[in-house]
């Protein structure tokens, strides 16, 4: 089986809980799944099987007890993202379920609009437009700053996106997927 060169995670975080919120019984359970699949999702795909010499089953071993121990969602996720850390790479990332669903959830849609979107400020600007696309036969020029999808406006799954990676290199490259994501949806579809 090939190895992956990015990982990207999506997990099944309970609802939004704030961090001094006490985990219920369900969320507790979501997150061990989620530190179980983010462990062997890194054990079974990783491009490097020996991980650098990283003894990947002690670290499951030593963290497992303290996100079991988590009273809180911000401790659970510190939990799981040490574990990432431990192998000392970049563009592994832990995306919540409520953006992970935002960007598209790693599938895309066979639709295509024939333009290009930038985020520029937090706003979804288009920069290029196909010739003899879609896009080019609606009129669509760059420029133009796309405000909503079929009706559905970004802001408030932007706004989602924008708080969670406020401080991430990955923030404006999630939210510029999660517009282009919408962008493509079933092909003949409004």
């Amino acid at each position: 089986m090939p190895r992956i060169a990015v990982l990207a995670l999506a997990l099944g975080w309970a609802a939004a809980a704030g961090s001094a919120d006490r985990l219920t019984a369900e969320q507790k359970r979501l997150n061990l799944d989620s530190f179980e699949h983010v462990w062997s999702t890194v054990r079974d795909k990783h491009w490097d099987p020996k991980l650098g010499g990283l003894d990947w089953q002690a670290v499951h071993d030593e963290l497992r007890p303290r996100l079991d121990a988590a009273t809180n969602m911000e401790q659970a996720r510190a939990v799981m993202e040490e574990m990432l850390a431990r192998l000392k790479q970049t563009h592994f990332e832990i995306v919540p379920a409520e953006v992970y669903e935002e960007i598209g959830g790693g599938g895309r849609g066979e639709g295509r609009t024939g333009l290009d979107v930038r985020m520029v400020e937090g706003r979804a600007l288009v920069v290029e437009v196909e010739p003899d696309s879609p896009a080019m036969a609606a009129g669509v020029k760059p420029g133009w700053e796309i405000e909503s999808v079929d009706g559905k406006p970004l802001a408030p799954g932007l706004g989602e996106i924008g708080r969670t990676y406020r401080d991430s290199t990955l923030r404006d490259l999630l939210l510029e997927r999660a517009v282009k994501t919408r962008l493509e949806g079933g092909a003949g579809g409004g």
